[in-house]
């Protein structure tokens, strides 16, 4: 059996391709297919880790520490073959949004840094978050998460119809374990003489 596809167009002109398939199989769609490999691929469920931990606290603008473990930032695939065609979709992370729990929100590029005991407080990270006011006066305890951010492209091999690659944008997984964080406001004592 003979099958054709349009594959482009611009002004005048169309573009097809046209193959031939024996036994008469009808053609796989990838694209098609990889968008319902999206509902099944094996996304990360990032666990929330900030610094200082929920064990101590933290105050009206001090920088603290985001970051999922780097065991969670890793590319995540699914592949299901079917009429001689078999789709692949590979999930790259991209960047992680992290939900602070009073209504901000923050992305950062990558898992960020671990913070380890030890560090001097000038240590540099490419993700933190610092609060800038306080709803109770007594001090604001809030629920952290981060959701992994992933970029879709998947692939064609076999029977497949037209296009044997293509991006699908992008993906935000769901979170993962949150952390919590209390924030207190540091004040000043004058004594006067």
């Amino acid at each position: 059996m003979w099958w054709t596809c349009q594959t482009g167009a611009s002004g005048t002109s169309v573009s097809f391709a046209v193959w031939w398939v024996s036994g008469g199989v009808a053609p796989v769609d990838g694209a098609a297919v990889a968008r319902q490999l999206m509902v099944t691929i094996p996304y990360e469920l990032a666990d929330a880790k900030i610094a200082p931990p929920p064990t101590y606290h933290t105050y009206i603008s001090y920088k603290n520490w985001l970051w999922v473990e780097s065991g969670q930032w890793h590319t995540v695939s699914a592949t299901e073959s079917l009429r001689g065609a078999t789709v692949t979709l590979i999930a790259t992370p991209s960047y992680v949004e992290w939900t602070m729990g009073n209504g901000d929100a923050v992305s950062c590029v990558g898992p960020g840094r671990e913070w380890l005991k030890g560090m001097p407080e000038n240590a540099p990270t490419n993700c933190s978050y610092a609060y800038d006011e306080m709803e109770d006066p007594e001090g604001d305890t809030w629920t952290v998460s981060a959701q992994i951010s992933y970029t879709l492209a998947w692939t064609c091999t076999g029977n497949c119809g037209g296009a044997t690659s293509g991006d699908l944008g992008s993906q935000l997984a769901a979170a993962g374990d949150s952390t919590a964080i209390t924030v207190y406001q540091r004040q000043t004592v004058v004594k006067k003489k």
